[in-house]
């Protein structure tokens, strides 16, 4: 196991004890063992913290979005991007210091959404959708402790796919490379994610995951500049979580005060102390 996923997985573990005072453990794999880090099913919702809570189930009961199966761990990249990007979401007074946060211009008309699918029949659930104007809007992939982008099998299924969907999206924008079966299924939440970028357009794709998880980091850093993505790959950003949260950190004081605690409680649950 990675360094950082230990640390992380430890500081969740002292998080739950501490700030949530549950004490009893959740279970994962087959046979079920318990692991300190995961919550109990029954305390899932505890998961979302506690600022932006009431906001995120109200949204959540209204836009039906769908929870991952370990969406109790408190290591879930899903619960992760929706306790970041809630407060844009739900339209918090202030909340446009996370699209300072993360680079990304602000608007008068900027909608923020969780688990999007932008094209019915290519069908990818999006993390985070922001849209900035009709011809600006990022696609924001999350990753905590994952230790790889996702990777597909080379059936008949999904070989049909990429010759259907994919091929017409991405031809003559990347490289045929990119479109070799071995090499798309390899990367395929990658790719799949770069298609929905609309040509001629200002959209943009950002990775956003923690530059100490220095495994995903380094791989994708490296994919994002591959000179195999052509001009697409100018379209791809790899952005740190610990900037995102040293950003609303330093703007807390500044902000309005729900806000100042949704930033204490999202620090407090997502910096992930050092090893050591």
């Amino acid at each position: 196991m990675e360094a950082f996923v230990a640390a992380a997985q430890r500081h969740l573990a002292a998080y739950k004890l501490k700030h949530l005072e549950i004490r009893e453990n959740g279970t994962w794999g087959r046979p079920p063992r318990q692991y300190s880090h995961i919550l109990p099913y029954r305390f899932r919702k505890a998961n979302i913290i506690l600022t932006a809570s009431a906001d995120f189930w109200r949204l959540q009961g209204e836009r039906k979005w769908l929870l991952h199966r370990y969406f109790h761990h408190l290591s879930s990249s899903q619960a992760l991007a929706f306790n970041l990007f809630l407060p844009l979401v739900a339209r918090w007074s202030g909340a446009e210091v996370l699209l300072r946060a993360l680079g990304i211009p602000e608007g008068p008309h900027i909608e923020t959404d969780f688990e999007v699918i932008l094209n019915s029949q290519e069908g990818t659930n999006i993390d985070v959708l922001i849209t900035v104007g009709p011809r600006m809007r990022y696609i924001i992939e999350v990753k905590f402790t994952e230790s790889a982008f996702g990777s597909t099998k080379a059936d008949k299924r999904h070989i049909d796919k990429l010759r259907n969907v994919y091929v017409p999206l991405l031809q003559g924008r990347v490289s045929d490379q990119c479109l070799e079966p071995a090499r798309f299924f390899r990367e395929y939440q990658l790719l799949r994610s770069l298609s929905l970028i609309r040509p001629d357009t200002e959209d943009a794709l950002i990775l956003l995951l923690p530059r100490r998880h220095a495994r995903i980091w380094r791989y994708a850093s490296r994919w994002s500049s591959d000179l195999t993505l052509g001009p697409m790959g100018r379209s791809v950003r790899v952005v740190a979580l610990e900037n995102v949260l040293s950003c609303l950190s330093t703007a807390q004081a500044a902000l309005p005060a729900p806000l100042q605690h949704y930033v204490e409680e999202l620090v407090c649950k997502y910096s992930v102390p050092p090893a050591g």
